[in-house]
């Protein structure tokens, strides 16, 4: 806006008609900017709900197939453990 425009405003309606218009610019022209400050933030919001998703899926699954590895491990130790015990007791008797 001019020098000239803004004397001619005040001029003709007063410094607080002016003030209170430009106060009004101003608030329209941040609220503006949140909307589009929230509409971002809402996209980011639903991406990272979505890797979430995905970390929590995968977790679960390595969690579940490192259980069930180690159960295999631990019945193929129980097996040679049982084995030599009977081997010791047939070398015993």
């Amino acid at each position: 806006m001019e020098v000239d425009t803004l004397q001619q405003l005040l001029a003709d309606l007063g410094f607080p008609v002016v003030m209170v218009g430009a106060c009004g610019v101003f608030i329209w022209k941040m609220y503006q900017a949140q909307l589009l400050d929230k509409d971002k933030l809402y996209e980011q919001l639903m991406l990272f709900r979505e890797t979430n998703t995905n970390l929590a899926e995968t977790i679960t699954q390595l969690t579940t197939n490192t259980l069930e590895n180690q159960e295999v491990n631990l019945k193929a130790i129980k097996d040679e453990l049982s084995q030599i015990k009977e081997k010791m007791d047939s070398d015993i008797e």
